[in-house]
Order: C-alpha cells, then sequence, then structure tokens
C-alpha cells in the first residue's frame, strides 16, 4: 500500500472515531454548527479521494471555522500538507490538533516523524517517550527513541535504547547505523567501523554512513579504507566541505601536499566561516612555510 493510500485510510478510519473523546480532551456540547461543520470535513474527504488537496483544504478551513475544537479536523489538515509536500505547514496543523486533544497517538506519530525530518530532535525524544509510554509492549518505538537521542547529541542514551530494543526481540538494520554513528560520536572508532561497515554492506549509497566511515577509518588509522568510503560519500554529494577537510588529512598523511593544498581550497571555498576548516587550513600553511597565508586563516577564525 503507498503513502497516499495509507494517509487516506487513515483519514476515513479518523472519521469513524470522530465523536470518540480521550480522557484529557475537553468535553465537546454540539450545536446546529456541527452539522455544517461535518458537510464540509466530508466534502473534504472526498476532495482527498481525489487527489483535489487545494479544494480539501478549502472545506477544512471551512470546518474550523465553524468547529474549532475538532482536534480530526487539524489532523486531517495536516495529512493533507503532507500529501502536498508541506511538512512544515503540517507540523502547525499536528499541533494544532494536540491544542485541543493532547492524548492523539496518531498525532503522536507524524510528528515524531516530521520533527525528525525537520531536525526538532528535542520534540522528537518527548514524542517518542510518549507513545513507548502509551505501547509498553512495542519496541519499535525504542529504535526510534534512540534515533531522536541520537541527534539530540545524547549518544549513551542512543545506545542505552538500541540494547534495551535488542534485548527485547527487535530486529532491524538500523541498529547498526545507531550504534556505529553513537560510537563514532564517542570517538570509539574501532567499535563504529565495525557497525558502520555491517550497515554499508546492505546500504552502500546512505552518504552519512559512508561518509563518518571514511572519517572513522582516518581518525583510526585505516588510511586507505578511510579514503575509499571518503570517495563513495563524496560521488554520492560533492558539496559537503567535511568530506574535503578529511581527504586533505590523508594526502597531508601521505605527503601528498598539493592534492591536499586542493582538498583544503574546496573545503574553504564551500564553508568560508567553518572555524576547523579555518584552522586546518592555517595550520597546513605553516607548516608549509608560508606564514602570511597562515595567518589570514588565523585571524579569520578568531574573528568568527
Amino acid at each position: 500500500m503507498n503513502v497516499k493510500n495509507i494517509f487516506r485510510l487513515s483519514i476515513l478510519l479518523g472519521a469513524v472515531f470522530m465523536f470518540s473523546c480521550s480522557t484529557q480532551q475537553k468535553t465537546v456540547v454540539h450545536t446546529d454548527n456541527d452539522r455544517p461543520a461535518f458537510a464540509y470535513y466530508y466534502q473534504a474527504l472526498s476532495h482527498i479521494e481525489k487527489n483535489d488537496y487545494d479544494s480539501a483544504q478549502v472545506e477544512l478551513d471551512s470546518a474550523i471555522a465553524l468547529r474549532p475544537e475538532y482536534a480530526q479536523f487539524y489532523y486531517v489538515k495536516g495529512e493533507v500538507y503532507e500529501l502536498q509536500g508541506n511538512p512544515d505547514s503540517a507540523i502547525v496543523q499536528y499541533e494544532n490538533a494536540l491544542r485541543y486533544k493532547s492524548h492523539y497517538p496518531e498525532v503522536w506519530k507524524r510528528l515524531g516523524e516530521l520533527y525528525m525530518q525537520s531536525g526538532q530532535y528535542g520534540k522528537a525524544v518527548q514524542v517518542w517517550r510518549n507513545l513507548i509510554e502509551e505501547n509498553p509492549d512495542s519496541v519499535a518505538f525504542e529504535l526510534r527513541l534512540a534515533d531522536a537521542y541520537l541527534y539530540s547529541g545524547i549518544p549513551r542514551l542512543a545506545l542505552t535504547y538500541v540494547n534495551y530494543y535488542l534485548k527485547h526481540g527487535g530486529l532491524s538494520d538500523e541498529v547498526n547505523r545507531i550504534r556505529g554513528l553513537a560510537y563514532f560520536r564517542e570517538r570509539n572508532y574501532p567499535e563504529a567501523i565495525k557497525h558502520l561497515k555491517r550497515y554499508v554492506h546492505r546500504f552502500p549509497n546512505n552518504f552519512t554512513v559512508q561518509k563518518v566511515l571514511g572519517i572513522a577509518s582516518i581518525q583510526g588509522g585505516a588510511l586507505e579504507q578511510g579514503i575509499t568510503h571518503l570517495n563513495r560519500a563524496l560521488s554520492l554529494k560533492r558539496n559537503d566541505p567535511e568530506i574535503y577537510l578529511y581527504r586533505a588529512r590523508y594526502f597531508i598523511l601521505r605527503n601528498k601536499l598539493s592534492a591536499a593544498a586542493d582538498q583544503l581550497d574546496m573545503a574553504f571555498r564551500l564553508d568560508s566561516t567553518n572555524t576547523t576548516i579555518l584552522l586546518e587550513n592555517g595550520k597546513f600553511y605553516l607548516a608549509n612555510s608560508d606564514t602570511a597565508r597562515a595567518e589570514s586563516f588565523f585571524k579569520k577564525a578568531l574573528e568568527i
């Protein structure tokens, strides 16, 4: 079943439960406005079935204007925004839904994924924790929580929840990705390399894993392995300055200074405000007795 069909099914199922309220939701007193509000709502569902999302949004706005306290209206509006490829607006509508119905697992699931996609990892952590409390017998959300902790910069908790996931029977290739990236953040390069190699064996086109595996390998002294993975990452995405920075370090260690200078220059052109890149350039030119050029990079780094 494709994504659009899943959305449509969830919308139609949601209509069945429209009149049910959780214990945390405010009691709704039905009035004569209900009938036209729901007429607009069901007309919106009809438009969604025909892939006419703009018209569906107009109908949903009319329903919300009449009955702004119905969380389901916002939920469907958020799903339509997702179908239109507008995740930021979808987040706003899902958050509106929670204002009127705080206990809303269907919304939590959508928000968890969208928060992860938009880099709002702290919010994602709270959402996945809510879902774990709601579904104590399901371990799937433990893995999502581990991912959220990883990108929140708390690798130790990411590893804790991955281990819990495995202990309770979870199976996923993403375990190797999360473990590898978490160990990398802890600078445990041997463990990072072990898990990331397993992952890229299955998913060779994952840019982030190829890049981090390359960096971890160079940091751990496996230079040829490192440059191989960095080259693979470069073939997937050519505008990441950190790849050029670590390629430069590889060439410096191989005493290929001209190639290293080219890589450092490329990194600088891609990100002239990155202090790590500025300092690396400064150290490189200082080591090669070009003090004037080295000084310019150090001064820029200090300004930043």
